[in-house]
């Protein structure tokens, strides 16, 4: 039991997350590209590890 409402939570929870993506690539292609693309890289990777 405890097992699907944790899958339930994480799922209404990557819904949120992936809106909020949607906004932050917003935010990074008004930004001209220079450095941009290795900061979202690692930024990303350091979300999903604090995520789970």
């Amino acid at each position: 039991m405890s097992k699907g409402g944790y899958y339930s939570m994480s799922k209404k929870s990557s819904a949120s997350v992936k809106r909020t993506k949607k906004m932050y690539k917003k935010k990074i292609s008004n930004i001209p590209k220079t450095k941009n693309t290795r900061k979202s890289r690692r930024m990303r990777k350091s979300n999903k590890k604090s995520y789970w």
